[in-house]
């Protein structure tokens, strides 16, 4: 007691406070954050954010204190001019009601989805680009929203399933520059991008968002892994990581990248398996953990991988690696993919908050 005294009255209360977090088996960082290690059970850095996408074809009402933000998907082009609505406006209005349990709660319409876009057409178009931030900036005022991403991920090609033209990734810069200047400086924008940083402008696009959701998942089918950090002999050419570092190759600062996460499993067939539909579609599997990718996957009897998918573990080192790497934090498709008990939305906000 007389040596606590003695550093009290030195006025070294920060140092005490610092030893005995450090006796008690952890750390404080200088900012009183818990300092994480890079398997995310620990690390430094401030509170990131927590994204979770739902679907309008779904009925869950999401837990609204396991995130930051909430993206409703979709907002859809009704034509080719720049009009839009929001898909299923019902439960949207539930998904907005979500507020007064957390008022911090920011919720973000994301625009896109199938070859009913419009975008190429909007976006080739002053008149149409204008209309279009019109229109988002009349929901941001109706619904109360924080912000717009942009799901159009595939500009210039028709791979995405829509319309496509050479000029598309010029346009697509103007339609973020219309929008910047339509709602504010306060209006939080991003926009979805693949994993290879391809098909967008994306330096031309940094000056006016907030933040480039990279997408992280969907890497390969099995035998390869969907979602792995880091590359492995279980892999295809696509890492977590090496997605990363495509976009900050092109300019984009890590504190800009919000990390795509996936909540379902992925099968050879490509079919998405919510986590508690585990045992109806992937009877008799095995679950393996590849180190080297930091991943795990499920096996048959003969050790054959038949899905790719994220558990605890693999967000944990996630987590590391968005903290390691100053990233701003993660975003997940989506909140119905997760179990009832919700074990992948608790997960991730413990590591990330």
């Amino acid at each position: 007691m007389r040596y606590l005294k003695r550093f009290l009255n030195a006025g070294h209360l920060a140092a005490c406070i610092l030893g005995l977090a450090v006796i008690a088996g952890f750390a404080l960082s200088a900012s009183g954050d818990v300092v994480r290690t890079s398997d995310g059970t620990r690390a430094a850095g401030n509170d990131k954010i927590v994204g979770a996408f739902v679907r309008y074809t779904r009925d869950t009402i999401p837990d609204p204190s396991l995130m930051t933000h909430l993206y409703y998907a979709f907002g859809i082009f009704t034509d080719t001019d720049g009009h839009i609505t929001v898909r299923n406006p019902e439960r949207f209005e539930k998904i907005l009601a979500l507020r007064a349990k957390n008022p911090a709660l920011k919720i973000v319409l994301c625009i896109g989805e199938g070859p009913e876009e419009g975008f190429s057409e909007m976006a080739a178009s002053s008149k149409k680009r204008k209309t279009f931030a019109s229109e988002c900036k009349a929901l941001m005022k109706r619904y109360g929203l924080a912000g717009i991403t942009l799901d159009w991920e595939f500009p210039t090609t028709t791979r995405g399933g829509h319309t496509a033209a050479p000029d598309d990734a010029e346009n697509y810069v103007k339609v973020m520059e219309q929008l910047r200047k339509t709602l504010g400086k306060n209006a939080e924008l991003s926009f979805y991008s693949n994993n290879g940083a391809a098909y967008v402008d994306i330096a031309g696009m940094l000056p006016y968002v907030d933040y480039v959701m990279v997408s992280g998942y969907n890497l390969g089918l099995p035998p390869k892994h969907q979602s792995n950090l880091y590359s492995s002999e279980a892999c295809g050419d696509w890492s977590v990581d090496k997605s990363v570092r495509k976009h900050i190759s092109a300019g984009v600062p890590a504190g800009k990248i919000l990390l795509g996460i996936p909540f379902y499993a992925r099968k050879a067939d490509g079919m998405e398996v919510d986590r508690d539909r585990f045992d109806r579609y992937l009877p008799g599997r095995t679950e393996v953990w590849d180190d080297e990718a930091k991943a795990p996957y499920f096996t048959d009897a003969d050790g054959n991988m038949t899905a790719s998918f994220d558990n605890e573990r693999s967000l944990g080192y996630k987590a590391g690696y968005i903290r390691d790497h100053g990233l701003a934090g993660a975003f997940y498709w989506h909140y119905d993919n997760d179990d009832s008990r919700h074990t992948m939305a608790r997960t991730l906000h413990g590591l990330l908050r």
